[in-house]
């Protein structure tokens, strides 16, 4: 086998192939094949399609209503979403992956760049990625590979939709001819970072296409755009201006929030909601090491309704930056209590966390006479704190929590089409039948 060696920047695009989709099918093989449909929160409207689905002219953002009857009549199947599954197959893609680079950006959940510099043969190691993926999780991946990262998106593209490739595509050169003949046919508006607004400008100017915008005088775009057009610009010529962000930071607001499923008046209701949303933000906020220093709780009515209207909002600032859920719960039920109004049906809550600092000792008052107490108590609440979320992680999202959660809330979503959570969740595990 021949190696061709890459000690110049070369960048990989791993993309999973209809990602929603293809997780609901790793434990359902009844839907290879067929047209499926992944629905929004509280079953809206189609988020996610398969190929199949895509193939009937069904467009993303279809209101379930419009599409009901096929599924009755088997033509598609429809799921709603199942967000527990889909990360933790996406974690398990994205360990895969760590094994192929030592640089690995997560970029979405259904997408990684790898760095392959200085790497053999990255046709091989694409290759390697393509057959072992859907091996180990069964998730079908695409990679592109170039000397940037915008090129590495315009070779993935390439990758998924023409299947001669076998789902994988490498440029070495930005100069490569077939590259170069893609670029004069990609429409302004398709590349990585500009969109339609900036597209619609540059057309204006006489930049139609890809090409013409790698061609265009960088100096002249940084004058008449910004600096991010003109870094798109050298990224076509094959300049790697996009570092790869193996190691992002972490947040600094965590939100929570959710549409109900009917909207509600009740106070006990959105307590309810007010206290599941701050817990799952501080299961977040655990997760990156963080403190948060604020919290904020909004509400809010449905506004396409012709019915008597409340928008509100309020942050309160903790006494002490915190990441326990027992306290962020008693303030945010606290700050509801303030902003909610009789007479109002409410159609969302949330819970955000603002302020984030990272994970440090408890800061005492200047003239704290009981320190070492409050000290062992703090780590007391911080071990409680992470007994919790580990047997969540464990036994399933939500097993363990404050207060009770009932099952049919008014203010829970809506999931008639859920599959079950076959990998987080042991009540939900798949059950092998053998003779």
């Amino acid at each position: 086998m021949s190696f061709i060696p890459c000690d110049t920047s070369m960048i990989a695009l791993v993309d999973c192939n209809d990602f929603y989709a293809s997780c609901e099918r790793v434990f359902d093989p009844r839907l290879i094949g067929r047209p499926v449909g992944v629905l929004s929160n509280n079953d809206g409207c189609i988020i996610a399609r398969s190929a199949e689905l895509k193939a009937m002219n069904i467009e993303m953002g279809t209101p379930l209503f419009q599409i009901q009857a096929l599924e009755r009549k088997g033509c598609i199947a429809l799921r709603s979403s199942n967000y527990a599954l889909y990360g933790d197959l996406s974690a398990r893609v994205m360990q895969i992956l760590d094994e192929f680079s030592p640089g690995v950006e997560r970029y979405s959940i259904d997408e990684a760049f790898l760095d392959l510099a200085g790497m053999q043969s990255p046709e091989e190691i694409c290759r390697q990625i393509v057959h072992k993926v859907p091996v180990y999780t069964g998730i079908p991946v695409s990679v592109g590979a170039a000397p940037s990262k915008t090129l590495a998106k315009v070779a993935s593209h390439l990758a998924k939709k023409q299947a001669g490739r076998k789902g994988i595509c490498v440029f070495h050169s930005a100069n490569d001819p077939e590259l170069i003949n893609w670029l004069n046919t990609l429409a302004i508006e398709h590349i990585w970072g500009i969109g339609k607004r900036l597209g619609r400008k540059l057309r204006q100017h006489g930049i139609e296409t890809a090409l013409q915008l790698r061609e265009a005088d960088h100096n002249w775009l940084k004058r008449h755009f910004s600096v991010p057009v003109k870094r798109t610009a050298m990224e076509l010529n094959g300049t790697n201006c996009l570092t790869l962000d193996d190691t992002p930071d972490p947040r600094q607001n965590i939100m929570c929030s959710r549409s109900f499923q009917k909207a509600t008046n009740s106070l006990t209701d959105l307590k309810e909601a007010i206290r599941f949303h701050a817990q799952t933000a501080c299961q977040k906020l655990r997760k990156q090491n963080g403190l948060a220093q604020a919290i904020l709780v909004s509400v809010r009515t449905n506004s396409h309704r012709f019915e008597p209207q409340h928008k509100e909002a309020r942050a309160w600032a903790l006494p002490v930056a915190s990441d326990d859920s027992a306290l962020i719960i008693r303030y945010a039920q606290e700050q509801l209590e303030q902003i909610w109004q009789p007479g109002f049906r409410y159609r969302k809550a949330g819970v955000m966390l603002l302020d984030i600092i990272p994970w440090r000792p408890m800061q005492l008052g200047l003239f704290e006479h009981q320190q070492k107490e409050k000290k062992d108590q703090e780590h007391k609440r911080r071990n409680l704190m992470h007994t919790l979320d580990k047997l969540n992680d464990r036994i399933g999202r939500d097993a363990i929590g404050f207060g009770l959660s009932r099952e049919q809330a008014d203010w829970k979503m809506k999931m008639a089409y859920r599959s079950p959570r076959y990998t987080t969740c042991w009540n939900e595990i798949p059950v092998v039948k053998a003779n």
